[in-house]
């Protein structure tokens, strides 16, 4: 009887520990509502965040200080897939605004014709 509460004691608490540890940079683009991320492809996560920019540049800026010390299998946890598709998307959103400003707002960007 003794060994039979220890044992599904022991259970318990093995069980207890397999919740899901959500990173706060995955929590964030979660309650954004970009729904549930494990498993979710580098290219799904780019189209979602295109259209939610704000998200992108919140997630963006969180996993810069994470880069640094990033580790070599980070890129294929669901953060690390995460930080780049918001990296991409905050590139691409100030590359369309950079070519948009112009300083003297007179003629064509150059390389135009």
């Amino acid at each position: 009887m003794k060994a039979r509460f220890i044992g599904s004691c022991l259970l318990l608490v093995a069980l207890s520990g397999c919740t899901r540890d959500r990173s706060r940079i995955v929590k964030l683009a979660e309650d954004s509502g970009a729904g549930p991320l494990d498993g979710v492809g580098l290219l799904a996560m780019r189209r979602w965040l295109v259209s939610h920019s704000p998200t992108a540049t919140k997630v963006d800026a969180l996993c810069a200080r994470l880069r640094p010390n990033a580790t070599a299998g980070w890129p294929q946890t669901t953060e690390g897939r995460l930080c780049l598709a918001a990296r991409t998307v905050v590139v691409q959103i100030e590359a369309e605004r950079q070519s948009r400003e112009r300083p003297d707002h007179t003629g064509f960007l150059p390389g135009w014709r």
